[in-house]
């Protein structure tokens, strides 16, 4: 739906949905980040479907381009029968930075008529486009985007005009960021997969925290306040990985700013019998109490409490009941049981 009259409630949209732009460099896989930032834009300005295309300004040659509620069949057919005789898209191109809707280059009346009208966009529900370039021209780059409605009755508005070229730069810097960040991604898979990033400084002071990255530090160190980094995570400054508790920390190294990412690791190699005397120790029981529920010897657990220590490098009861809190279960457990 689109925002009509409260221009404060438009502004605080529009800043919002700028605020998640940037928070999805680090947030959003690579391969999703355009076409789920492009889904993001709705919350400011309503669409049905839209093509975000990124390539060389001067050339038209596309680099990727990613669709939104669009078939793949019905770009190739614009790209082959269509683009040349694209008056909004020609429009646009001209004038980086200005965006267009069909009606600011001829009457809406005239476009009904047209051929691209008839045979394109009224048959694939494009009713009403509104689209704008960012070029760099010093690089020969641009980034294209463009928004369409299927209800001919539901023309993009002057305000979104202006609230699409306020954010095509915000586009456009967010996803060149994402590639620099992909280079990382592509060279050290490991540190980013089911992880959370944040950028730090030589100091360990965090200067930017990906949510999951938040929620992982904090579920660790449940009284750490910030914003420098806890020491056990610190230590992959020195280091280069560290590990705290079920938390692997890896560095990416820079010039004055590093991206940590941090991963909840398994159970690390723990057997079944290791992985239930972990959790019970872990909940308070003593060597006494887990070897009479597993009837084993008091020298058995002490054996196998000190493999587990080995294998999850850690030092103290406390680092171990921060690893298995008492909503996870053992190996077998029954629902019920504790």
């Amino acid at each position: 739906m689109a925002f009509t009259g409260d221009i404060e409630t438009a502004g605080g949209a529009v800043n919002a949905l700028i605020a998640h732009i940037y928070a999805g460099v680090l947030e959003l896989p690579f391969a999703d980040f355009k076409e789920r930032t492009l889904a993001r834009v709705r919350t400011a300005i309503a669409f049905t479907s839209g093509v975000w295309a990124s390539g060389a300004y001067s050339s038209n040659t596309m680099h990727s381009v990613s669709l939104l509620n669009h078939q793949p069949e019905m770009l190739m057919d614009y790209v082959a029968h269509w683009q040349d005789r694209d008056f909004v898209r020609a429009a646009v191109v001209a004038a980086p930075g200005k965006a267009f809707r069909n009606e600011d280059i001829v009457p809406l009346a005239d476009f009904r008529q047209s051929a691209i009208y008839l045979q394109f966009c009224r048959p694939a529900g494009l009713e009403h486009a509104l689209g704008v370039v960012d070029a760099d021209l010093a690089r020969d780059l641009g980034e294209l985007l463009f928004l369409f409605r299927d209800d001919p009755d539901a023309p993009f508005t002057d305000e979104e005009v202006a609230r699409l070229e306020l954010l095509s730069p915000h586009l456009t810097t967010a996803w060149r960021q994402r590639q620099a960040l992909h280079r990382y991604e592509t060279g050290n898979p490991a540190e980013f997969g089911a992880s959370g990033q944040a950028v730090i400084d030589d100091q360990g002071l965090l200067c930017a925290v990906e949510a999951r990255f938040s929620e992982l530090l904090r579920a660790a160190f449940p009284h750490w306040t910030g914003p420098r980094l806890p020491p056990d995570a610190a230590r992959a400054l020195r280091d280069g990985v560290a590990r705290a508790g079920r938390l692997e920390f890896r560095l990416i190294r820079g010039e004055g700013r590093h991206v940590l990412s941090a991963r909840r690791l398994g159970d690390d190699g723990l057997t079944s019998a290791e992985s239930k005397v972990a959790h019970l120790f872990a909940g308070g029981r003593s060597n006494r109490d887990v070897a009479a529920e597993l009837g084993v010897s008091p020298a058995t657990v002490r054996n196998q409490l000190a493999s587990i220590y080995r294998k999850l490098d850690i030092h103290s009861k406390t680092e171990l009941a921060r690893l298995f809190p008492p909503d996870a279960k053992a190996p077998g457990a029954s629902p019920g049981e504790d």
